[in-house]
């Protein structure tokens, strides 16, 4: 949301509008947010379980492409949002002739892998801190590792046991509490 004008804006509800037909609160504010003159933000709306029309649950489109416009609640009535489309809405059209490629993230307690390249996790606690560290197929240990041997020797890389068993005799599970060992 931004506000191209001079003054600041007060908004004590957002509303949405479908298709000039149904409208709903996007959210509602015990105390009003207030929108600096020349400043965007960005409201995320509180989540609900269910919308009704009448006594009829309603639930909007998730492919929607019709119209959509939204309206602030401010001290002196109600304002109009202007639409303006995305950025990458306009940058996908002035790239359509190039092969587009996708990402995909892949996490294991937050820590970012590479389905192609992570074989295992270790979950361990070092201090009072719990941490993930990820093994490689050529057995290197990425990510939160904080133990001098980052090596895992290709006979212990065979199955998760194996992992175990170089994480007892390399004594790492003296120095940390491990939680476990996982195959990606």
């Amino acid at each position: 949301m931004a506000n191209n004008k001079d003054k600041p804006i007060t908004i004590f509800e957002i509303q949405a509008v479908i298709d000039n037909d149904i409208s709903f609160s996007i959210d509602k504010f015990d105390h009003p947010i207030v929108l600096k003159s020349l400043e965007t933000i960005s409201i995320s709306a509180k989540p609900y379980s269910s919308l009704y029309l009448g006594e009829q649950q309603w639930e909007p489109d998730p492919l929607f492409r019709g119209k959509l416009d939204i309206y602030l609640s401010t001290p002196t009535g109600i304002v109009k949002c202007k639409n303006t489309s995305h950025p990458d809405t306009n940058t996908f059209e002035k790239l359509s002739h190039f092969n587009r490629a996708t990402k995909t993230t892949n996490k294991f307690n937050g820590v970012v892998y590479s389905k192609e390249k992570a074989a295992y996790v270790i979950t361990y606690k070092f201090g009072t801190t719990v941490k993930t560290a990820i093994i490689d197929v050529s057995g290197f240990i990425n990510g939160d590792w904080d133990y001098q041997y980052n090596l895992v020797q290709p006979e212990y890389m065979r199955s998760v046991e194996g992992i175990k068993e170089f994480l007892k005799l390399s004594k790492a599970d003296v120095f940390f509490t491990i939680y476990g060992v996982d195959r990606l």
